[in-house]
């Protein structure tokens, strides 16, 4: 079982999200864990932010609430505090998080939260992109949608955490579609129903890589790809405008030898 300890002012705001989908059945099962500890419940008068010495637009999160508050759990476990300033939050640091037995998860609010504490409590910090949220409860609600995808028996099929978009050798992975077989002049793709497995797989790469080429050009760091780039435009040259338009690709986008400079 894979437990999970949140620090928040706000806990009911976990109420719904942890109860519904894939994540709801993960901690109904027993897969998953979570308690919660509210810095509030260690203050005399439920005052938890202060005045940034020197000044700012903004309270901070206080160094001893947020103390007290991590020191009410029997164990602390690996504490991550997600902020502006952490490293990049990844599918690969998903699949080493989903490892840890026990994780603490602290909450922003405010302007952030006194140095101090990060300093001496938070064993990592995690930034989910470069923008900022009114709290971190949303960035923590991410990590556990994200981490729990590769802890055994969340998701009903094992493989689908192995095929999905950065997985395997980092592509975006490539659209799919259901029937009709044709709708608005969109046709999806013939090859898909020649029942030849190789010949899909095959086509599949292709879109993926192309359509990640022009999409997310700075995911493709492998020489290797940038040299199957070129099969993969001809292949898809093969098909017919419906199709193309099926991908999402127009005939001039096949056409490009700057993937790698200017994306879409």
């Amino acid at each position: 079982m894979n437990k999970f300890q949140i620090i928040t002012l706000f806990p009911d705001y976990f109420t719904s999200p942890l109860k519904e989908g894939l994540l709801g059945r993960a901690f109904k099962e027993g897969l998953m864990e979570v308690s919660f500890s509210n810095p509030r419940q260690f203050t005399q008068d439920g005052r938890v932010d202060d005045y940034p010495f020197g000044g700012g637009d903004s309270m901070i999160l206080s160094y001893t609430p947020l103390k007290q508050s991590l020191e009410s759990f029997t164990k602390k476990g690996y504490v991550v505090y997600p902020s502006p300033q952490g490293r990049p939050w990844s599918a690969r640091k998903a699949r080493i998080f989903a490892k840890h037995p026990l994780i603490t998860l602290i909450c922003g609010r405010y302007g952030g939260v006194d140095e101090r504490f990060i300093r001496d409590s938070v064993d990592e910090e995690i930034s989910l992109g470069d923008y900022v949220l009114n709290g971190g409860e949303a960035a923590v609600l991410t990590l556990l949608e994200s981490l729990s995808r590769f802890i055994p028996g969340v998701l009903g099929n094992e493989k689908s955490a192995e095929e999905e978009s950065f997985e395997g050798i980092g592509l975006l992975e490539g659209p799919q579609w259901t029937r009709p077989r044709s709708i608005e002049g969109h046709q999806i793709p013939e090859v898909l129903f020649s029942g030849h497995h190789e010949k899909i797989k095959n086509f599949r790469f292709f879109a993926s890589l192309v359509l990640t080429a022009l999409k997310r050009p700075e995911l493709i760091t492998d020489f290797s790809l940038q040299k199957r780039l070129s099969k993969a435009q001809q292949a898809l040259k093969a098909l017919s405008s419906e199709e193309l338009r099926a991908l999402g690709l127009r005939p001039v986008d096949l056409e490009r030898s700057d993937f790698f400079t200017n994306g879409l």
